[in-house]
């Protein structure tokens, strides 16, 4: 790896604990990714883990998904009360309360016509429908990438400035133009627990370099999961090997701060 990493803190004196905020990817970094998206596998521990270190952060601690919150909850069982969806598009704050980037969710009965055609031609594409966006995957299909992402381009002309592509690994998704991961970070970042704190993002594909992006310009720390830090264009300024590793950094940190939570395998 060509780039110079910092350390990632493990937080060894719990009383620096208070000055963090952590915000967490989910696919790619909490769990791994499979091949479609309802079959991800959540170890038992996991939100247990989350839980400790939520406590150990004085409750900041967020994760940041293109899922919906609704989707994060059936996962974890609402570990982590502080969900952004959609890509920022919903945000839920610690109280529990949701509010949405816009008035209106972005009509794409449009675009779920136009790239109906994409399964009908290449039947290993999974068109997943989040109600406010449209994920392409082309996981089972890699030969389709090119149609993929032309049928997602397409449909963002029409739209005439609503919706915006979003690459990831072997998906790209169409979605409102108003809604980004680093939009949702810097909400949370002006609000309790979170306000005045250092922040940390963990993330492991290009959707979450707007997150990164949004850390770094309030002097915390962006880092990279697997191969995510390869590319000479990311934002992030720490790196951690893979899923296990931030399990592990999860696990240690809170341990760090005499919390008793730890993920096993």
């Amino acid at each position: 790896m060509d780039r110079l990493f910092r350390p990632l803190p493990l937080f060894s004196d719990p009383l620096d604990c208070p000055s963090w905020a952590v915000f967490l990817d989910f696919d790619g970094t909490l769990v791994e990714i499979a091949d479609r998206p309802e079959d991800i596998v959540v170890p038992a521990a996991l939100p247990v883990a989350l839980g400790a270190l939520g406590t150990a952060f004085g409750g900041a601690v967020a994760i940041v998904s293109g899922r919906t919150i609704d989707v994060i909850d059936g996962f974890i069982g609402g570990a982590v009360p502080a969900v952004a969806g959609l890509h920022g598009w919903e945000r839920r704050d610690l109280s529990g309360a949701r509010t949405h980037a816009a008035a209106e969710l972005p009509n794409l009965d449009h675009a779920r016509q136009h790239l109906k055609s994409l399964t009908e031609k290449f039947p290993g594409v999974l068109i997943e429908d989040k109600g406010a966006s449209l994920a392409i995957h082309y996981r089972h299909e890699p030969l389709a990438a090119a149609a993929c992402h032309a049928a997602a381009v397409e449909v963002v002309e029409a739209a005439n400035g609503a919706l915006v592509t979003l690459d990831g690994k072997c998906v790209v998704e169409v979605k409102a133009t108003v809604a980004d991961k680093g939009a949702a970070v810097r909400a949370y970042l002006r609000e309790p627990p979170f306000a005045g704190r250092r922040p940390v993002y963990i993330g492991d594909d290009v959707t979450d370099e707007a997150g990164f992006k949004a850390v770094v310009a309030a002097q915390g720390i962006a880092v990279a999961v697997g191969e995510r830090a390869a590319d000479p264009a990311t934002a992030a300024t720490a790196y951690l090997p893979d899923v296990s590793a931030v399990h592990a950094w999860i696990g240690t940190a809170a341990r760090n701060a005499h919390k008793d939570s730890e993920i096993g395998t």
